[in-house]
């Protein structure tokens, strides 16, 4: 069924109004984020954080676009003053989110790319009538980096490997983006070029503690010294 549209229920917000209200201007090409369209369907995605694998594989059969479509989370982080934090990504970033590795594994056999863009999005209410929005466009498989810090190396590996048996070729050249929206504010955008998807990795560890992060960078290092030659399972040996 080509035409299936998956269940939905209404959000908190709308990204889309939230950000043109925030931007306060006609949208430019040129320069803003282009947030996609996307879907709210809590138990697909819930299906995911549990590893229900024969609900995800049907969900996904029974129409393929599934596959690619955007899907939407969002996380209260205060209430006074209001903040969220919204998550719009492919299902594959849902199972990298989730840390769930079979789901991983199922998803990219039904086709879905670690390289689809991600949008991360940092909205919050900073006066009594302003809004301010941060966005962030980055690969899908920048969310490898939950892994990275909250899981043991073995889980991490195996993780790796069903990356490494997908071929998915981590010298890609890839982008991240960074726009920060806030009226009357003028908005400011920023774009980091990364060589490849494992430097892209190493900003996003960047992002935690000092105390933590020559851990997590010595063992990415571990990760790409192996991955490239297929010798992950060397390293798993070791571990």
């Amino acid at each position: 069924m080509a035409s299936h549209i998956p269940v939905t229920h209404i959000p908190w917000s709308n990204v889309h109004q939230e950000i043109a209200f925030s931007r306060g201007r006609e949208f430019n090409e040129e320069m803003d984020i282009a947030v996609p369209n996307y879907l709210v369907d809590r138990r697909i995605l819930k299906s995911i954080e549990f590893t229900n694998l024969a609900y995800i594989e049907a969900y996904v059969k029974k129409c393929p676009a599934n596959v690619d479509r955007y899907f939407y989370l969002e996380t209260f982080t205060s209430l006074s003053p209001m903040a969220c934090n919204i998550v719009i990504a492919n299902l594959l970033g849902f199972a990298l989110l989730y840390r769930s590795n079979e789901a991983v594994k199922l998803l990219l056999t039904l086709g879905s790319k670690p390289l689809q863009p991600a949008y991360f999005i940092d909205w919050s209410i900073v006066a009594e009538s302003g809004h301010k929005v941060i966005i962030h466009e980055a690969p899908t498989a920048i969310l490898i980096a939950s892994s990275l810090q909250r899981e043991s190396r073995s889980v991490v590996i195996e993780l790796m490997i069903i990356f490494r048996d997908s071929d998915l070729d981590f010298q890609t050249p890839v982008d991240i983006r960074r726009q920060q929206l806030e009226r009357p504010n003028a908005s400011s955008c920023n774009l980091i070029r990364c060589s490849d998807v494992w430097e892209c990795l190493d900003k996003e560890i960047d992002k935690c503690s000092e105390e933590v992060q020559p851990k997590f960078k010595t063992f990415l290092k571990e990760l790409k010294a192996v991955y490239r030659i297929n010798k992950l399972d060397k390293l798993k040996e070791i571990n």
